[in-house]
């Protein structure tokens, strides 16, 4: 937990919006 999660997530996050919020359930 820490900077390693969010990293990882605000990857995830960056991508789901850049495909839309339908990614952002796929990636969930």
């Amino acid at each position: 937990m820490g900077k390693s999660t969010k990293d990882k997530r605000d990857i995830y996050y960056r991508l789901a919006k850049e495909q839309g919020l339908r990614a952002r359930s796929a990636f969930k």
